[in-house]
């Protein structure tokens, strides 16, 4: 608490930890050289300036000193500047930078007034001379963390540094952080080289295209008509934190027209959003003299009524999209392969078809809508999957099933509301699930515990085996009830860390697959149904109480509040090698709430496949089945003829 004198209460100081500086302005501004010196050069660039000289560090104890002849700044507006946090530019100047004379307007670069902190990177203090317009001049050292303040200002009042006008600024021992001089033009040159009325001197020597690193810098040619276009890509490897001196530059007898943005991209439907990170990468040098007559008098831009004009543009436009595109292929393809690896399961219940389609329609959205930041991408990606998946093939599987023999009447109702590439759609998902049964026979004439363990992945992709109310894209994997049942029961074993997805115990394993519950505004609230699948091992013969063990598993998921009364519905299906006389057929428990289902392997196998081929045998009944090429249901055919 404050002090106290004479009864009143002093006002207690605000104190700063050291690591206020670096929670403010970002750690990068203090520690990348390359970030702080642009952004000492954007100062100059906002106060109007022509000229930058740097005098770079290049020997340990060597100062970096800045020298600008922009407008400078009065004593007031420094102070108030710098002795402002949060300080807001634009509110005061506006978007422009200063005009001191300029042929032309300028974009400003600063908003918020971090720039001032850049110096910081290289000292922990610095000296301030400036001389505006009037022709008077003052010193201030700055010093960050001194007495519990981010900042501190202290007027010198000596006059030997002071430049005839602008602003110079000097940091004494600089360190340069390991940049030489070399990389430092180039990192500058990649900015601003493109601006004739903006030099920059590193150590007396102008910056230039020519600084530029090779490995940054690469160029084409194309043909607009009779005309040739050189287009020259820089590429900064690293991000920059603000898009300024980004994006397309249009160069005439070497003299910039308009303004350096992406602009040109977006207004020709090529979406370029500037927020995207290659957007703050990459940028493009175009070189047109021939264009020279249609060049606007205040050059701001061109005379676009000319078919040459329209054309260039055009052309020079699609090239540059499609070497965005080229630029950014890894980007993307990383980006793909995480969104896919995300939406894994769902994209597995697709079949091949679908899936080719799902991964070419995500390719495409990347290359046209590139503004879709990844998150974005997966849920579009997610709406897909799940539109691909219950809304075609899931959806005419169910109700397929559903029919019975005496409504045929409805079946050719109901087929001529898919189309062939519906019914492809099925073909192939059919195929898929001969491949599952074919494989679940194998394991299960392995006659091996271990065999059997495998199964429960196969039956997780598979739970359309015991009914059409199983078809849903939604039942999936509830690890976290597992994970209960695993601390409940006591049956970890060392393999079930492998397979975190299903429970191993001595003699059998257990897996749970969930669907969510919906209330009357469609939101999420609860688990509706819960499919318990426990597998026996070979030789297991199902009594009373290998029945009644998963309905215990599922009381207790009552009692922990994982399953909810009145929403939760729980199906049981235990499967062994036989059943105890007396206790086949279906089982109910707690309101009819949990239903058991015991069942042998073999009974299994045999219904899925009659309810397989007899989904097989109404699909054929569609006139449209005539349109399908053999390739696909000459593999069925066959195996129909393996499997029975």
């Amino acid at each position: 608490m404050g002090e106290k004198k004479n009864g009143l209460m002093l006002e207690q100081p605000i104190l700063f930890e050291d690591r206020f500086l670096e929670k403010y302005v970002g750690n990068k501004l203090l520690t990348d050289p390359v970030t702080a010196i642009i952004e000492l050069i954007a100062n100059s660039w906002d106060a109007g300036a022509t000229v930058v000289h740097i005098q770079w560090p290049e020997e340990k104890g060597d100062g970096l000193i800045i020298t600008d002849n922009g407008c400078g700044l009065s004593e007031n507006e420094f102070v108030t500047i710098w002795s402002t946090m949060a300080y807001d530019r634009t509110k005061t100047y506006g978007k422009y930078a200063n005009d001191n004379g300029l042929p032309s307007k300028r974009l400003a670069f600063g908003r918020n007034g971090i720039g001032r902190f850049a110096g910081f990177c290289f000292a922990d203090e610095y000296c301030i001379s400036s001389t505006d317009k009037t022709g008077t001049g003052f010193n201030y050292v700055v010093k960050s963390k001194i007495g519990g303040k981010p900042l501190t200002l202290t007027k010198d009042n000596t006059t030997e540094h002071l430049p005839k006008s602008g602003m110079r600024i000097i940091m004494k021992n600089a360190n340069a952080h390991g940049k030489a001089t070399e990389e430092i033009r180039s990192e500058i040159g990649m900015r601003f080289f493109s601006d004739e009325n903006f030099k920059i001197f590193i150590q007396n020597k102008l910056v230039t295209s020519e600084d530029i690193f090779q490995k940054n810098l690469s160029d084409a040619t194309i043909s607009i008509g009779e005309n040739f276009v050189k287009i020259i890509v820089i590429d900064m490897v690293d991000t920059d934190r603000t898009l300024k001196h980004h994006g397309i530059a249009w160069k005439v007898n070497n003299r910039l027209v308009g303004e350096i943005t992406w602009d040109g991209l977006s207004s020709n439907q090529f979406n370029v959003d500037g927020r995207r990170m290659e957007s703050r990468r990459y940028s493009f040098i175009v070189i047109a003299d021939f264009l020279d007559n249609y060049v606007l008098a205040d050059w701001s831009g061109f005379a676009k009524t000319d078919p040459i004009v329209t054309d260039t543009l055009a052309g020079v436009y699609k090239f540059i999209w499609y070497k965005m595109i080229e630029l950014t292929k890894d980007q993307r393809e990383a980006s793909f392969y995480r969104v896919k690896q995300s939406l894994n399961t769902q994209i597995q219940k697709m079949s091949p078809l679908k899936k080719e389609k799902w991964e070419q329609f995500i390719k495409d959205v990347q290359e046209k809508c590139p503004s879709l930041n990844e998150p974005e991408l997966e849920t579009l990606g997610a709406v897909l999957a799940n539109l691909e998946v219950s809304q075609t093939k899931y959806e005419l599987l169910y109700q397929l099933n559903e029919l019975s023999a005496d409504k045929l009447n409805d079946l050719s109702g109901l087929l001529q509301k898919y189309s062939v590439e519906y019914a492809k759609i099925v073909l192939d998902e059919i195929e898929n699930r001969i491949t599952l049964l074919k494989k679940l026979e194998q394991k299960l004439n392995a006659q091996k515990a271990d065999e059997v363990h495998e199964l429960q992945p196969l039956f997780e992709r598979g739970l359309w085996i015991f009914g059409p109310e199983f078809e849903s894209i939604e039942y999936t994997s509830n690890k976290g009830m597992t994970t209960v049942i695993q601390d409940i029961f006591g049956v970890k074993t060392k393999a079930s860390t492998n397979r975190p997805d299903f429970v191993i115990s001595t003699d059998s394993s257990i897996s749970l697959y969930s669907c969510p519950s919906y209330d009357d505004s469609f939101e999420e609230n609860g688990i509706g149904r819960l499919v318990i699948i426990e597998l026996k091992a070979p030789g297991v013969k199902l009594n009373y109480d290998e029945i009644e063990q998963p309905k215990k598993y599922a009381i207790e998921l009552f009692n922990k509040g994982l399953l909810q009364n009145k929403i939760s519905k729980v199906t049981c299906f235990v499967i062994g090698q036989s059943i105890a006389q007396g206790l086949e057929g279906e089982g109910t428990a707690r309101d009819g709430t949990i239903i058991t289902r015991p069942m042998v392997y073999d009974l299994v196998i045999r219904k899925a496949k009659s309810r397989l081929f007899n989904l097989y045998d109404k699909l054929k009944q569609s006139p449209f089945m005539k349109e399908i090429d053999e390739s696909y249901t000459k593999e069925i055919e066959n195996a129909r003829q393996s499997l029975f």
